[in-house]
């Protein structure tokens, strides 16, 4: 059994082509803690580690996140890892945030269309 457009694996795809020699190390992490009530936020959906030894970055993500905010949180993450620890939300970050969203919905849209007739029970 596969899901076709699973948006994890589709940002995932998006990065790495754009990006194919990018090393990263991800986990989703149930000790990243956010929430919401009303108009209050509070705590994160992820962060990016940048080891002072030069190992490649360390992605952290809520595993407590709600599926509709997953894309743009994981390719949020990939873009400063793209970017670099300068780069915070400045314009080179920006760049490449755009980059992995634009081409995550080139995919999604080519999935669609690959997929869109209707099947017969």
């Amino acid at each position: 059994m596969t899901i076709w457009n699973n948006p994890i694996d589709t940002v995932m795809q998006a990065a790495n082509e754009l990006y194919p020699n990018l090393k990263v190390f991800m986990q989703f992490d149930p000790g990243v803690k956010h929430g919401k009530f009303l108009f209050l936020k509070w705590g994160t959906h992820g962060y990016t580690n940048f080891p002072t030894d030069k190992n490649e970055p360390q992605i952290n993500i809520s595993s407590r996140i709600d599926l509709g905010r997953i894309v743009e949180v994981i390719a949020h993450e990939i873009a400063h890892a793209v970017a670099g620890y300068v780069a915070d939300h400045g314009k080179e970050w920006k760049t490449e945030f755009d980059k992995i969203f634009d081409k995550y919905n080139e995919i999604m849209r080519s999935k669609r269309t690959e997929t869109s007739k209707p099947h017969k029970l």
